[in-house]
């Protein structure tokens, strides 16, 4: 329901972050998500955020968030690059060709970390 609703996983969190853009979501910014979809139960949003920080900081992180969005469904995190990776590049034959920059048709750690940090 988050890639329908928000068009990928890090507009969803972005869009979450919006009162003070700290890069983490507070309780009330990932209860407000969870009612957006359709998750109405506080004692459902209070477990759901528990068991989402990891750190128990009292704050759900980038990092952690896409963590419980792999556990949850790794094809989501893998739907939400081929859409992203499309949408930069027109197709996944050219997001290739820009990402194997050694032009030996296989793409290494380097690589994968290189065009990450386009995606922030």
């Amino acid at each position: 329901r988050i890639i329908l609703h928000y068009g990928s996983i890090y507009t969803a969190f972005r869009e979450a972050d919006s009162g003070d853009k700290d890069r983490t979501l507070s309780f009330n910014e990932f209860s407000q998500v969870l009612i957006k979809m359709r998750v109405l139960e506080p004692e459902e949003h209070r477990l759901l955020f528990d068991l989402i920080d990891s750190s128990g900081d009292g704050s759900i992180g980038l990092s952690e968030f896409l963590a419980a969005m792999a556990n949850v469904s790794p094809i989501l995190l893998l739907e939400d690059l081929r859409n992203r990776l499309t949408k930069q590049f027109g197709s996944l034959d050219l997001a290739f060709d820009s990402i194997d920059v050694a032009r030996d048709d296989s793409m290494g750690m380097g690589d994968w970390i290189r065009v990450a940090s386009r995606f922030g």
